[in-house]
């Protein structure tokens, strides 16, 4: 049975001494053919073909590789059990580590929880903030939104973005 994309494989120099380029590509685009998608063979044999430098400019193209964007706001100290002494340093420490990379920024929401929930039996305990943030409240209704968005142009952490200047661009 055949799937859709095709897997790419790796070659190694046992595979080149074996099966030389121009076989490789006849193996790989036979059961294409057979299957009907000739319109693919020759975009396939084209690349199977082409010399490596040939291959990355021509999917690569003019893509620029931008570096990730510098964290905001500054990184709140854990306390010593590893957990928050506030809501506002687990929302801080969200928003600086969610937007010093674009997938993150693009993605998460802020939520912070507070893990205590008091213990049977134990009357005084000194202790009763450990605060943790996740990128989405999907650990229950215990978790509270970090950042309150009131506006359209605004990002997930509340700070004002231009439309025309993004973040981080697509």
């Amino acid at each position: 049975m055949l799937s859709w994309p095709p897997r790419l494989v790796r070659t190694t120099a046992i595979h080149s001494a074996l099966f030389p380029p121009h076989a490789l590509a006849q193996l790989v685009l036979m059961p294409l053919h057979v299957a009907g998608a000739g319109a693919v063979i020759g975009t396939l044999a084209k690349h199977a073909l082409a010399p490596a430098p040939a291959l990355k400019a021509s999917f690569v193209g003019a893509e620029k590789v931008m570096p990730p964007p510098e964290p905001m706001g500054e990184l709140p100290e854990a306390d010593n059990d590893g957990a928050y002494k506030t809501k506002a340093d687990a929302c801080g420490t969200c928003k600086f580590q969610a937007t010093g990379s674009c997938a993150m920024y693009k993605t998460c929401v802020c939520y912070a929880t507070n893990s205590f929930f008091g213990l049977a039996g134990v009357a005084k305990v000194k202790d009763v903030d450990n605060w943790h943030w996740a990128c989405g409240n999907e650990g229950g209704d215990k978790y509270e939104k970090c950042f309150a968005i009131d506006s359209k142009y605004q990002d997930a952490f509340g700070d004002k973005v231009d439309p025309n200047e993004p973040k981080c661009p697509e």
